[in-house]
């Protein structure tokens, strides 16, 4: 059961940032960067104080690829046991799509970056094992200060619920500061903390 709910929170943490995607027809080309954060170059790290990640390390960095899409490479530790995360952003005005190749086929909304407390949307992803993940987010609260060791951010707070083909669901709270992006990932089995970052 604990390695069940392990794999589970390592899937959803990977469905954070690489979705195996259902299709969004938003082709809109002429989209807007309202983050400072999903910017060339910029790096973050985080780190886990929870006993049931075999990982407590986490580097992300960005390289913008095209005009506006962002790759974003996760290296969990020294990226010898959990293999590395590759996934590609587009910021959108007040939304942020993620999918899984640069030309954004099937990109999914992963965030928003700003909304109404109760706004919700669905992502599915597929683990590493053919299960499929579905998550539904929603906003559950805005102007919350948040203090990690990188500093105290005001966030907004997404709460994540996913579920397993397989079985199982997991709950978890994401606070993301528009200027300095994710800053605290929360759940019963998955915790990370930002760190520092290079901006």
């Amino acid at each position: 059961m604990l390695k069940n709910r392990l794999l589970l929170s390592l899937t959803l943490f990977a469905a954070l940032t690489i979705l195996s995607c259902k299709k969004d027809n938003n082709t809109n080309n002429s989209c807007a960067n309202n983050t400072g954060w999903l910017v060339n170059g910029h790096q973050f790290v985080y780190e886990s104080s929870s006993l049931f990640i075999p990982a407590d390390s986490l580097y992300v960095s960005l390289d913008e690829v095209s005009t506006g899409v962002f790759k974003s490479t996760s290296i969990l530790d020294d990226g010898t046991v959990i293999p590395t995360q590759i996934s590609y952003l587009q910021p959108c005005d007040n939304n942020i799509y993620s999918a899984v190749t640069p030309d954004l086929n099937n990109k999914q909304e992963t965030y928003r970056v700003d909304g109404n407390v109760g706004d919700t949307w669905t992502t599915t992803s597929t683990s590493s094992g053919g299960n499929t993940i579905t998550t539904v987010s929603t906003i559950t609260e805005k102007n919350v200060s948040t203090t990690v060791p990188a500093g105290t951010f005001v966030c907004l707070k997404i709460r994540q619920v996913s579920t397993s083909s397989a079985g199982g669901s997991t709950t978890s709270d994401t606070y993301i500061n528009n200027n300095a992006g994710l800053i605290l990932l929360d759940g019963s089995s998955i915790h990370y903390e930002l760190v520092r970052k290079n901006f």
